[in-house]
């Protein structure tokens, strides 16, 4: 409906801020609410044709791990997914921000993972890949989590482990 005739005359319908940090997600829209997953692992949802807060999630961390920027969420059925600065995939009732499901992803003790991006949904589980502030032992991973139940079904390193093909090939880094 917008043309180069009337373009001029659109006005802001409503706007919102977010919580003050990194901010770098993208926005998702179902059934004309507005989800904004931000800084400090707070979900925010919101009418999207007026601007009214319908429900808020704000995750209490369970480590004292600085919140990373998040890129975004995931919807599937009547769930909100996002990815947590402590490593955790977090599925949410799409109405009522109430935890569904909360699923801690082993990195062997490692501290040194971040979720970098929003989980994608295929088939019924939540896919998502961690990535690495420094060398991290054993490399990355990617994994996936069944959107019922929230438990892992697989995972692999991002590089090949020693003993299995080309893992011997990274001279021990």
């Amino acid at each position: 409906q917008i043309t180069k005739n009337n373009v001029e005359d659109m006005q802001i319908a409503w706007s919102w801020s977010l919580p003050a940090g990194e901010n770098m997600m993208t926005p998702i829209v179902h059934d004309g609410v507005l989800f904004a997953y931000s800084y400090g692992d707070v979900v925010q949802a919101m009418d999207a044709a007026t601007g009214e807060l319908l429900c808020i999630f704000q995750r209490a961390a369970a480590t004292e791990r600085t919140p990373g920027a998040k890129k975004g969420a995931a919807i599937y059925d009547d769930k909100i997914v996002i990815a947590t600065s402590d490593i955790h995939l977090i599925a949410l009732d799409i109405k009522t921000g109430k935890i569904i499901w909360d699923h801690t992803v082993d990195v062997g003790g490692e501290d040194a993972h971040l979720f970098r991006s929003a989980p994608v949904i295929a088939n019924g589980k939540a896919i998502i890949g961690l990535t690495g502030r420094v060398a991290v032992e054993g490399g990355n991973i990617i994994l996936a989590v069944d959107m019922d139940s929230g438990e892992e079904v697989w995972r692999f390193n991002t590089i090949a482990q020693p003993g299995e093909p080309g893992g011997n090939s990274w001279n021990g880094l």
